[in-house]
C-alpha cells in the first residue's frame, strides 16, 4: 500500500507536469518548424488555430537478396481552436514515404479531458502536499 501511495505521489506530482511540459514545448516547436505535409491540409481548416500536441516518426529498412527496402512514415497531429465558439477538433496527417499525406479528423473529447486531468492531478497534488507540510510545521 506504501508502494501504491508512493506511485502515486511520483505521478501526480512529477510526471503530470513534465508531461505538460514536453505538450508546452511540441506546441512551440510546432509554431517554429511548421510539416510541409501538413500545410495544404492545415489550410482547408483557415478558421482554425492548429497547435501541434503530437508527433510520430518511423524509419524501417529491410535489406535482401532482391534488393532493399526503406520505409519513412511520420503523422502530426493538431488540436484545432476554432476562431468562434464551436467544439475543437483533432487531425492527424499521416505519410509514408512520398505518398500523398492520408488526414484523420476526430473529436477533442478525449484529448481535452485528459489535457484536464493533466492539469488538475498536480495541483490537486501539490496543494495536498503544501496543506501537509504547513500542518506538520505548524
Amino acid at each position: 500500500m506504501k508502494l501504491l501511495r508512493k506511485w502515486i505521489k511520483l505521478t501526480t506530482m512529477w510526471v503530470a507536469p513534465a508531461l505538460l511540459l514536453v505538450l508546452l514545448v511540441g506546441v512551440l516547436w510546432g509554431f517554429g518548424h511548421p510539416w510541409p505535409p501538413a500545410e495544404a491540409t492545415l489550410r482547408t481548416f483557415a478558421r482554425h488555430t492548429p497547435l501541434l500536441v503530437g508527433y510520430s516518426e518511423n524509419y524501417s529498412y529491410v535489406s535482401s537478396s532482391g534488393g532493399e527496402d526503406r520505409t519513412h512514415a511520420a503523422s502530426r497531429t493538431y488540436l484545432l481552436i476554432p476562431s468562434e465558439a464551436a467544439w475543437p477538433k483533432i487531425v492527424t496527417v499521416s505519410r509514408t514515404n512520398d505518398d500523398a499525406p492520408n488526414v484523420s479528423e476526430e473529436s477533442a473529447t478525449w484529448f481535452l479531458v485528459s489535457l484536464a486531468a493533466l492539469i488538475a492531478a498536480p495541483v490537486i497534488a501539490w496543494s495536498l502536499w503544501l496543506r501537509r507540510a504547513r500542518t506538520n510545521a505548524a
